[in-house]
């Protein structure tokens, strides 16, 4: 009896060791499939976190291409474009700078600068003046796109040459500059003045100023006179055949000739048109007559026509040289 009931109990521990051994076995086989289902659950997100990774390097290599294309294919045309305007319009506008600051002077000199001897260096200024104008080439706003930058900054690199112009700048500075210190040589000269510049006149001699108590003509001094009259003896001038004798005073300006100084222009030009009006009036023609500053000049009736432009050319030369 004894040995069935242990029999019956090892029997029964038998398969409470089997009921073990397959629930260990239950258990491991569970685990190794927890242990699956969770590696496979990784296996999305890892993936998913390499073609992120992917897509943020594409679109990296995306941008670099774009900015590099808009780069290489944009802006630095661009850029190069705008220096070249840049260097092309600054090379011209300092010619033009020059060349404006040229005509700027002559400009000013035409009217500020005084009255000129020879109205025609101021018609002669005015012209190289227009002409240097005309010729200046203008700089253009600088444009917007990489063409017209280039398009503008060929035509600025052109040939530009202002030499023609400002040596007629310069030519017209100088004779305006010249004309104008002559003429004031015969802005109300002295008495003393004319007799000097008078007697380096070849074939001229006896120069003489006038006083209040020879003038032939009663004119010095008084309103509407003038303030000096120098007269002189010309060796064309055949004093005998004329009846003339004495001084040069004594002859007046039928001896040879005459400078009268006046106050003002206005005074001078009265009294060329006073004297005018005798002109080709037989024993009172005044012989010829010619304003110059405030002075008339005058050469003798007894002169034949050539005879007086050639002295009074002469006479205002001498009276008007800056180099003396």
């Amino acid at each position: 009896m004894t040995d069935e009931i242990d029999q019956a109990k090892t029997h029964e521990d038998g398969e409470d060791n089997h009921a073990a051994v397959d629930r260990g076995a239950d258990s491991g086989v569970n685990e190794t499939v927890d242990e699956a289902e969770t590696a496979d659950s990784l296996k999305p997100a890892a993936q998913k976190k390499s073609r992120k990774a992917i897509v943020a390097v594409i679109c990296v290599v995306v941008a670099i291409v774009i900015c590099a294309g808009a780069y290489f294919g944009y802006f630095k045309p661009l850029g190069e474009a705008r220096d070249r305007f840049e260097v092309a319009a600054s090379a011209v506008q300092t010619k033009n700078d020059e060349l404006d600051k040229a005509v700027e002077e002559l400009d000013k000199l035409a009217t500020e600068g005084g009255e000129p001897l020879d109205p025609a260096t101021v018609d002669a200024a005015n012209a190289a003046i227009a002409d240097a104008r005309k010729a200046e080439r203008a700089v253009p706003e600088e444009p917007g796109s990489t063409d017209e930058l280039n398009a503008a900054a060929t035509k600025l690199s052109e040939p530009l040459d202002y030499s023609t112009q400002l040596d007629a700048i310069e030519e017209a500075r100088a004779a305006l500059e010249d004309s104008i210190a002559r003429r004031a040589l015969v802005e109300q000269p002295s008495g003393d003045y004319v007799v000097a510049r008078l007697q380096t006149l070849g074939g001229v001699s006896n120069v003489a100023a006038a006083t209040e108590d020879n003038d032939p003509n009663g004119m010095l001094n008084k309103a509407g006179g003038y303030t000096a009259a120098v007269f002189f003896k010309y060796a064309s001038v055949d004093w005998g055949a004329n009846y003339l004798s004495g001084s040069s005073i004594d002859a007046g300006t039928d001896g040879g000739g005459c400078v009268e100084v006046y106050p003002t222009v206005e005074e001078a030009e009265r009294r060329n048109e006073y004297l005018a009006s005798f002109d080709g009036n037989g024993i009172l023609s005044p012989g010829s007559h010619e304003v110059c500053g405030t002075c008339v000049v005058r050469t003798s009736e007894y002169l034949t026509a050539s005879q007086q432009q050639d002295l009074t050319a002469q006479m205002i030369a001498a009276l008007t040289d800056t180099s003396a």
